[in-house]
């Protein structure tokens, strides 16, 4: 029981140790330095801009003809090769 509360000590500690280095104290954000709560409006405004999704115009593609293949053409695509396909590409 001893073995096992010294290792969770041990882990206990080095997470609070990561946790105090990871830690972002201040930040830059268009010139100006940001400290405080700041930092983390910062920080998520980044990333909700950065993935935010764009609206742009796109070609559209309606009533043009395509070509399909069959289902059997489709497991064609995905088979193993064959030996004899192997020894003609040789």
């Amino acid at each position: 029981m001893r073995d096992g509360d010294a290792s969770s000590k041990f882990l206990n500690d080095i997470m609070s140790s990561r946790r105090r280095s990871n830690v972002v104290i201040s930040i830059h954000v268009n010139g100006v330095q940001v400290e405080g709560v700041g930092v983390c409006n910062a920080i998520f405004q980044h990333f909700q801009t950065h993935f935010q999704s764009i609206v742009a115009n796109r070609p559209v593609i309606d009533n043009l003809p395509f070509k399909s293949i069959t289902r059997t053409e489709g497991l064609d695509l995905i088979k193993p090769f064959s030996l004899e396909e192997i020894e003609q590409a040789v």
